[in-house]
């Protein structure tokens, strides 16, 4: 991405997983709500998700590529790593006076 160009760093730079829980099909407006629930410019964002072919788009749906569907792995499986890395250790069932 050029320096100074404007909004979708985080959904086209590495933030899948904030926009979609699965990578399936989404419509033209329910994508855009998505987007936009993070993202200001949705437009902007759903043309590079485009352009650096993460997504296809035919007839108004949205389609995730290869390339989309293995960046949406990569992300959920580091997003889960780091969840699961915070969790507090379970306890052992025995109560401290």
């Amino acid at each position: 991405m050029a320096k100074g160009e404007p909004g979708g760093e985080l959904v086209a730079g590495g933030g899948m997983n904030l926009l979609v829980c699965t990578p399936s099909a989404y419509g033209e407006r329910e994508l855009s709500y998505l987007i936009g629930q993070i993202e200001h410019d949705f437009s902007h964002t759903k043309r590079l998700l485009e352009v650096k072919r993460m997504v296809t788009r035919a007839d108004g749906i949205f389609e995730f590529t290869d390339l989309g569907e293995a960046m949406w792995r990569v992300e959920h499986f580091i997003r889960q790593s780091k969840l699961e890395s915070v969790q507090p250790e379970p306890s052992s069932g025995a109560r401290s006076p």
